[in-house]
């Protein structure tokens, strides 16, 4: 069994499902746990978010959305594979503090230090938007 982290952060848990995803930021890793047996299922390991801080998760097209510090970057994961499907640059601030699903709109404001935010697009070709 690996090593537990000693820097958990955001967790998203599945509504129709046993999984709970948490940040394991000073591994640069999410942590996958099966809810009813209490063990880890799965560690997927992050190559393009670095200090990974909030996360959401859209159960319906199997995303999970992660947000980075180091540099300010915003990567999505799929959560039927647990490979990382795309990165993009985030809040012009490196401080990430909260993200959260719009499932209308299907991606998850970002909120950062310094009175930055950002609405990164699910990738599909366009660049987020940033607004200050």
């Amino acid at each position: 069994m690996p090593r537990a982290s000693a820097n958990l952060e955001a967790m998203a848990l599945q509504k129709s499902g046993p999984l709970l995803y948490v940040n394991m930021r000073d591994k640069n890793q999410i942590g996958v746990i099966e809810r009813r047996s209490r063990s880890v299922a799965a560690t997927w390991e992050l190559q393009k978010v670095a200090h990974n801080t909030p996360l959401a998760l859209d159960e319906t097209n199997h995303r999970l959305f992660v947000a980075g510090r180091k540099p300010g970057t915003f990567g999505v994961m799929d959560t039927s594979s647990g490979k990382e499907v795309a990165s993009l640059p985030a809040a012009a601030s490196a401080w990430i503090a909260t993200a959260a699903l719009d499932p209308t709109a299907r991606h998850p404001p970002l909120a950062g230090g310094a009175g930055s935010a950002a609405a990164p697009h699910m990738p599909h070709g366009r660049q987020p938007r940033r607004r200050r």
